[in-house]
């Protein structure tokens, strides 16, 4: 057996390499290593310069705080250190500790996003074990990020869209340079891809006006709307100027007949999900930007079932344009105090973006 003792308390490693590496890279304790051999001796090397040795009194209160950003976190150790009833997993008050400990630790780190990314900590049960602290230690201190860029399309664009966006072309290079200029982990698009019969089309409701709401045969309210983005056709494609990468994310949306779904995550009654929020958390991650058309419908949802799925949500305010309802022009503020009541991110210059 071999382990060492770090304020008072004892965690085992395996090698006497490890052991030393540790001793010697934490500061501001006693450390001491504790050798046992087959034949039963036991062998005590203490490690600590007496300038810098903390007391060892009382219980452990914090280990993150010795450990500098970007430098090598020996995590078996840090793991022992929170697993206070020693059964090997953390349970939910083991993991808050850890949390605020690192939070603690790591100076002007994003708190909210640290919530986030170490959800990828724990497993399935709700709990975390050395395994999966070991597997996704990294996406705590390096969070991962997505960009979603939301219904793109010829319908939405002038000057022929159906379903134009006054300014929709306008956001197209803005989001060609963003993706450029910062490394996202991951860009996603939403594409809409209705059926001609869709529910939300005036033509399939007699009686309907377009760009008023009326009532379904199931008695939900929709907005009617010109048919548009109909499966097959040129208008459901992505604009000609829009950047999309062969590695790019590709969900549909608005495939089901009988409701409309604005959101890239959900249909509008949150009854059925789309792919997108399984595929976000297949890639870890963390923090997600919003942007694309419109403003006040596709982006909004998006961005609302973003923040609700765990994720934290930032919407490019900038890179996304508004439907208005005749006779009123688009207005962003209701969009905007909606959105930061729900707890998103409302970046009004993209500018200020210069780091994920």
């Amino acid at each position: 057996m071999l382990g060492f003792f770090l304020d008072s308390k004892l965690f085992p490693v395996s090698d006497v390499a490890t052991a030393m590496s540790i001793a010697l890279g934490v500061p501001g304790s006693e450390i001491e290593l504790l050798l046992h051999t087959k034949g039963g001796r036991k062998e005590v090397v203490k490690c600590a310069r007496a300038s810098d040795a903390a007391p060892t009194s009382g219980p452990p209160r914090s280990i993150m705080g010795r450990f500098k950003a970007g430098s090598p976190v020996p995590l078996a150790q840090v793991f022992a250190f929170f697993d206070s009833n020693g059964d090997g997993v953390w349970n939910f008050s083991e993991f808050t500790a850890f949390k605020k400990d690192y939070v603690a630790a790591r100076s002007g780190v994003d708190k909210e996003i640290v919530d986030a990314a170490a959800r990828y900590l724990m497993t399935p049960q709700g709990v975390v074990t050395f395994e999966s602290f070991k597997a996704n230690f990294q996406h705590l201190e390096n969070p991962r990020s997505a960009l979603l860029i939301i219904d793109v399309q010829n319908d939405f664009c002038p000057p022929q869209g159906s379903l134009k966006v006054e300014g929709g072309t306008d956001i197209i290079p803005g989001i060609n340079d963003l993706r450029k200029r910062l490394p996202f982990d991951v860009v996603a698009h939403s594409r809409d891809f209705h059926p001609a019969n869709h529910c939300s089309f005036v033509t399939n409701n007699p009686g309907a006006q377009v760009f008023t709401e009326h009532k379904l045969p199931g008695g939900d309210m929709q907005m009617m709307w010109p048919p548009h983005c109909v499966q097959g056709t040129e208008g459901s494609e992505f604009h000609k100027d829009l950047v999309v990468s062969p590695t790019d994310i590709i969900v549909h949306k608005g495939l089901n007949v009988n409701i409309d779904s604005y959101s890239a995550l959900f249909d509008n009654g949150h009854k059925f999900q789309t792919e997108m929020e399984g595929l976000l958390k297949l890639e870890k991650i963390s923090h997600v930007y919003v942007c694309g058309l419109a403003t006040n419908y596709c982006c909004k949802f998006t961005a609302i079932d973003s923040k609700d799925c765990g994720f934290v949500t930032s919407f490019l305010l900038p890179l996304t344009r508004g439907v208005g309802q005749h006779p009123n022009p688009f207005d962003p503020a209701d969009t905007v105090k909606e959105l930061t009541d729900k707890g998103v991110r409302v970046v009004d210059d993209v500018a200020k973006v210069t780091k994920l």
